[in-house]
């Protein structure tokens, strides 16, 4: 059995006006190593959205984090750390795992209207850590996992079964003007603090080195665990 590795996750990437968060579980080892959301060349989440949000998913990745933030769509991922022994959700180290702070972020989110979650891992982390502290009327909706280790799923199924993101990005609604942040845990789980710079009231622009508004910079990730082969599975994180 190979040795754990610390793993930490990406800074959130959320407007105060989000009506449409979507929450992996961890991200994947090519997310984590080009710091950016779903890395891996073959994960269909930058095709699906750039057809339901009508952008060009092959355009360079702060140009399409603009993109989802300009149509209302945040990013985040359910668990912020934990230890991993390989590529897998599988090979997480149960009791290792701090969840983000998504409580409070969601509550400062007066427009959200969905909560998505990519994949069964997400799903089953977020009903863990997240669902007993919530209070939203947010609808929460498990989505199947944009991963190509999810071959059953092609693009035109997965764009149908992930309508109901279309359906809430159509939902008009006010926007919030301030854009304070709680932060700390809740209900005696330990959490990631959520940065304040992470909800922002104009499109978020990421250059080089995931630098922030006011030169905040966030953890850089540490998860070199030994590559494995493809996982056949629908929640291989190393695929995202």
């Amino acid at each position: 059995m190979s040795a754990a590795t610390l793993c930490i996750g990406l800074p959130a990437q959320v407007n105060a006006d989000c009506r449409v968060l979507l929450l992996g579980s961890m991200p994947g080892i090519a997310s984590l190593q080009a710091q950016h959301y779903y890395a891996h060349p073959r994960n269909r989440f930058w095709p699906l959205l750039g057809d339901l949000c009508g952008f060009d998913p092959a355009m360079p990745y702060a140009q399409r984090l603009q993109a989802l933030a300009a149509n209302g769509v945040g990013l985040w991922d359910v668990i912020g750390r934990c230890e991993r022994r390989g590529s897998l959700d599988a090979d997480i180290v149960r009791g290792t795992e701090v969840a983000n702070a998504l409580p409070a972020l969601i509550a400062a989110l007066p427009d959200l209207q969905l909560i998505g979650c990519n994949g069964g891992a997400a799903m089953q982390a977020f009903q863990r850590w997240v669902q007993p502290q919530l209070a939203t009327s947010a609808k929460v909706l498990a989505l199947p996992s944009t991963s190509p280790a999810n071959a059953a799923w092609s693009l035109p199924r997965l764009r149908q079964a992930w309508q109901p993101v279309a359906v809430a990005l159509a939902t008009s609604s006010g926007h919030r003007q301030d854009n304070t942040l709680p932060t700390g845990s809740a209900g005696g789980h330990e959490q990631q603090r959520v940065p304040a710079a992470c909800v922002l009231k104009t499109p978020v622009t990421v250059g080089a080195g995931s630098r922030w508004p006011h030169n905040r910079r966030f953890p850089t990730p540490d998860c070199r665990s030994s590559p494995h082969g493809r996982n056949q599975g629908s929640t291989c994180p190393r695929y995202r």
